[in-house]
């Protein structure tokens, strides 16, 4: 486990993705930073809607599935061609085997795409004024009047959305590495082993469920999305813990399968 580990954080994929992600955050928040210049501090947005520009406005919700499979999904690929899943099934258990795939590639996706928010907070907070609708009125965000946020952004500068965001995007990341992972052991290709992941997403962001079967599921991005609400977080965190319980039974019934034809 530890070395799974060690080898999920201490690698180009790992740093990549993560860069990806903290790039996409920038690409909204600078301009808008760099737009409101003319304003003055008293007049410039806060610490808080800089940090979450992005997320609603900009490409972050396109890009977690990418930016979640990269860090540790395609090593799983290389295991397979180069025949060293082979060697280390012999040195222990096809049950340790998966565990450890499975943890390190959640954590290490849900902690690439996390620690991007958790960065590019870090840095609006130390470049631009905490949130506090009170001393500053422009400050003031019109979330939806059922929406969790509405109560929490004003509470300790933003502390509580902050941490509920950091959350989700994590539950997130984690989930769709671990799809990843699942889809490496049956296509062992480096391209779809992201892609699968990314269309599997896309069709959910377009409902497609609804479409075909009427399922009214919640969008992907609803755990760190602005309207999220009580009844929305309880949906979208059950469909991501069946997300990620299906993942990993379709992994280890591909790892099961690729072990008894190696």
């Amino acid at each position: 486990m530890r070395e799974e580990l060690k080898s999920a954080f201490l690698n180009f994929n790992f740093v990549m993705g993560f860069l990806v992600m903290l790039i996409c955050f920038l690409g909204m928040s600078i301009p808008e930073w760099v737009v409101s210049a003319a304003w003055g501090s008293e007049y410039r947005q806060s610490a808080l809607q800089q940090s979450i520009v992005g997320i609603f406005f900009g490409g972050v919700m396109l890009l977690m599935p990418f930016c979640a499979c990269i860090p540790y999904a395609t090593r799983q690929v290389e295991e397979l061609r180069t025949s060293v899943m082979t060697w280390k099934l012999l040195r222990s258990s096809l049950s340790k085997y998966a565990t450890g795939k499975i943890m390190a590639s959640a954590l290490s996706g849900g902690a690439a795409v996390a620690a991007a928010f958790i960065i590019h907070a870090l840095i609006w907070n130390l470049v631009a004024l905490p949130c506090d609708p009170v001393a500053h009125p422009y400050h003031e965000i019109s979330f939806d009047p059922n929406s969790l946020y509405a109560e929490w952004y004003a509470i300790c500068y933003g502390l509580p959305m902050y941490l509920s965001i950091t959350i989700g995007i994590f539950i997130s990341g984690s989930t769709w590495a671990v799809i990843a992972l699942a889809v490496s052991v049956w296509v062992p290709d480096k391209l779809l082993t992201v892609a699968i992941p990314a269309c599997i997403y896309y069709l959910l962001s377009a409902s497609i469920l609804n479409h075909l079967f009427g399922w009214n599921l919640p969008h992907p991005a609803t755990l760190y999305n602005d309207a999220l609400t009580v009844q929305q977080a309880i949906q979208s965190f059950t469909e991501y813990v069946l997300l990620f319980i299906f993942a990993c039974v379709l992994y280890r019934l591909g790892l099961r399968r690729r072990a008894q034809n190696e």
